[in-house]
Order: structure tokens, then C-alpha cells, then sequence
């Protein structure tokens, strides 16, 4: 099962702002409670969802390259390193 910071917020009794503060390591959280969460974190094999992340920050760092012809020889030899 992925677990979700929700999900995690649950278990733990706090809000999501701070578990969100836990994770990211920013101040606002006691030293107490943040190792409680990343204890908690690591256990359940916790891991930040990518895709949600990307939607967030609004930056997904892909580029698009929109190809006329794939069965042109040399778009079809084209290799994006």
C-alpha cells in the first residue's frame, strides 16, 4: 500500500502542514515530533509521490519534441541524450 501524507497525518495525530514541515525539514516542528514522524516515515517505507509534486510546483522539467515523421530515416535515427 503507498501511504500518502494524509494517510500519515492520521496515524500520527497531526495535521498535514506538519508533517509537511517534518519531511521537508523546515522550522516549526519540535525535535520530538519530527522524530516521531520520520520514524513512522521510515517504517511504513514512505515515499513523496512524484507526479503530486510535479502538479505542485508546477514544473515538471519535461520537454516535449513533436516528431513529423517517425519513418523518416532521420528522425527515426534522432537520439535525445
Amino acid at each position: 500500500m503507498k501511504y500518502t501524507i494524509k494517510d500519515i497525518a492520521k496515524l500520527t495525530g497531526y495535521s498535514v502542514a506538519t508533517i509537511s514541515r517534518a519531511l521537508s525539514g523546515k522550522e516549526g516542528v519540535s525535535q520530538e515530533k519530527r522524530e516521531e514522524i520520520l520514524k513512522l516515515v521510515d517504517s511504513l517505507g514512505y515515499t513523496p509521490n512524484q507526479t503530486a509534486r510535479k502538479l505542485r510546483s508546477k514544473q515538471t522539467k519535461n520537454i516535449l519534441v513533436m516528431i513529423p515523421d517517425i519513418e523518416n530515416y532521420f528522425f527515426n535515427k534522432l537520439s535525445l541524450k
